[in-house]
């Protein structure tokens, strides 16, 4: 991350896709993981601890990429992320997702867009986007597309 030039958020939206890509990497590894995390009390503790750091290495990378934002978004996003990519990584490790690292940069970006403070050169100017879908195209498509043309705008 600390290499990164490009909007803050979305280098943690691409942070989360690849740690989630670590994990499914080797499903096997990752399931024998979490199932000893689950029933080893100190080992389920550090890995609290882990995300926990995780979350402050965001906010301190925003609060350092974007010093003039707002603490507490950069807070929220932070955790937020943390959240959606351990809620990912729960579904798959139970078997009810099909999850893929993609699929999470989509659900994280996602909330990116709501956490994303407003430019005051964008606010002041405005944008007018219109977008046609099919009504049959999945939502997932639709929101990835909406994402994509605002971070253009």
């Amino acid at each position: 991350m600390a290499r990164s030039s490009g909007d803050p958020h979305a280098v943690i939206c691409d942070a989360a896709e690849y740690a989630l890509g670590q994990l499914l990497a080797d499903p096997d590894v990752a399931r024998a993981r979490y199932a000893l995390v689950r029933t080893v009390p100190s080992l389920r503790d550090r890995e609290i601890l882990s995300i926990r750091r995780y979350e402050l290495l965001f906010v301190q990378y925003l609060r350092r990429t974007v010093p003039e934002g707002d603490p507490d978004l950069a807070a929220g996003f932070a955790a937020a992320v943390v959240a959606v990519h351990n809620a990912a990584h729960r579904e798959w490790l139970s078997g009810d997702s099909d999850i893929s690292p993609e699929s999470l940069g989509v659900r994280v970006r996602r909330i990116a867009a709501r956490f994303r403070e407003p430019d005051s050169n964008r606010a002041a100017g405005g944008h007018v986007i219109a977008v046609r879908f099919d009504d049959g195209a999945p939502r997932g498509h639709v929101l990835a597309r909406l994402a994509e043309l605002l971070d253009e705008t």
